[in-house]
């Protein structure tokens, strides 16, 4: 996540990485024709770009793009298959849900499904920081609670019912797994540089969010990161572009809320679908909105102004289309089914 404050210095994020293009075409015997007799440069014909399309055996609504899974499989993230399976809670984190199931001690024979998060909550906020004379992490228990506004914004039965909604397949369990993979995740103090105020990536097996000093225990920040470890962000990211449309047709045009120059990499990396969701996120938690809250222009923009707010996403989406998104419900179409149409309201 780039930093909001400074958009002079040089932007860099891992999930930005460019895919070299495979299966280069031969070479156009006719190529000649269309070389500007001027200039002597190529005229590239004009190529109408496809819409984005839904790949047809998914539960949910994540768009078919290439080059988004040849970058998440390079950063040893997964492709689509794999947050259809965490999504659905199929995988890896299934043993684990169990083992933090709340039982009914008076009625045993039919315990309440409900997973104790709060045994979670105790180790989510813990720091790792590398001991290089022992050449192993040091864990620092901070009982900080920054944790907690991840669990209480997605535990909340409002918007479980609005992901539910929104992910069609998507069951209790599912979300369940989602929310237990965001608090597994290892908090790493540093090893993040200067135009970045956190990251999250996956490494050996682990997943792994490293913070700035000064945002180490930011609750917007660190839910941002953890949207994304649980592999929520891209599926609820999809749709909620729907209503914001493309960070780089917006009337703000480039400029930030202040007038100052909001530069093309910060908009190129909201236009990512999980960068895009992450980042509402992380300003919905900076705002105070509770699950369900509804807010208008006016209110939203004294409260930017009250808490002082800096942030990638207020300063690149257009207010109308930021309150639509905060509150409306909007409409998505699917491939399945033969385009059906349904509503979900934004989670």
């Amino acid at each position: 996540m780039p930093d909001p404050k400074d958009p002079k210095k040089k932007f860099s994020n891992q999930f930005m990485t460019k895919t070299p293009l495979t299966n280069a075409k031969p070479t156009n015997p006719l190529a000649f024709l269309q070389k500007n007799v001027i200039t002597g440069e190529t005229i590239k014909p004009k190529v109408k770009k496809k819409p984005l399309m839904v790949v047809d055996d998914l539960p949910f609504p994540m768009a078919k793009m290439n080059e988004w899974e040849k970058e998440r499989k390079k950063e040893g993230l997964g492709g689509i298959s794999y947050v259809k399976k965490i999504a659905l809670g199929k995988e890896r984190y299934k043993g684990e849900r169990a083992e933090n199931v709340k039982y009914d001690n008076l009625v045993e024979k039919n315990p309440k499904k409900k997973i104790n998060f709060d045994s979670l909550l105790k180790k989510a906020d813990n720091i790792y920081d590398f001991n290089v004379d022992k050449m192993k992490h040091d864990i620092t228990p901070t009982g900080g609670g920054t944790a907690k506004a991840f669990v209480d914004r997605y535990n909340h039965p409002v918007t479980r019912k609005l992901m539910k909604e929104q992910i069609p397949g998507l069951d209790d369990e599912g979300i369940d797994n989602m929310i237990i993979k965001g608090l597994k995740t290892e908090k790493h103090s540093g090893g993040v540089d200067d135009s970045a105020n956190a990251a999250y990536w996956r490494k050996g097996g682990v997943d792994q969010m490293f913070f700035r000093e000064s945002h180490l225990h930011n609750k917007a920040t660190d839910l941002h990161e953890r949207v994304h470890s649980s592999k929520m962000d891209d599926p609820l990211g999809v749709g909620l572009q729907k209503v914001l449309g493309s960070a780089l047709e917006q009337e703000r045009g480039i400029y930030r809320r202040d007038g100052t120059y909001n530069p093309l990499e910060t908009r190129k990396y909201l236009n990512k679908p999980g960068e895009t969701y992450g980042n509402f996120a992380g300003f919905r938690q900076e705002l105070g909105m509770k699950p369900g809250e509804q807010i208008d222009k006016k209110r939203m923009r004294q409260i930017i102004k009250d808490k002082k707010i800096e942030s990638n996403f207020s300063n690149t989406y257009d207010d109308d289309k930021i309150v639509e998104a905060l509150n409306t419900i909007a409409s998505a179409d699917t491939k399945k089914d033969m385009l059906k149409k349904y509503k979900y309201r934004l989670t």
